[in-house]
């Protein structure tokens, strides 16, 4: 059920099932290659500019 879940999503069709043998979905590394991937890294902390801000924080250096 779930594997045909993540077919439909990356498909954008509806899934029949039982899912057969020689479906590429039907492993998990048929899975993992044929969904997208919306959150790779591509970049690090140390490479933004300007400074971070975290919670309580927010809009205090503005008031300084």
């Amino acid at each position: 059920m779930i594997t045909a879940i993540y077919k439909a999503g990356a498909e954008h069709t509806a899934v029949s099932l039982p899912l057969q043998k020689d479906d590429p979905f039907y492993t998990v590394e048929g899975i993992r290659s044929h969904v997208p991937h919306f959150y790779e890294k591509n970049a690090y902390v140390m490479e933004q500019a300007g400074t971070l801000t975290f919670g309580g924080d927010f809009g205090e250096k503005e008031k300084k």
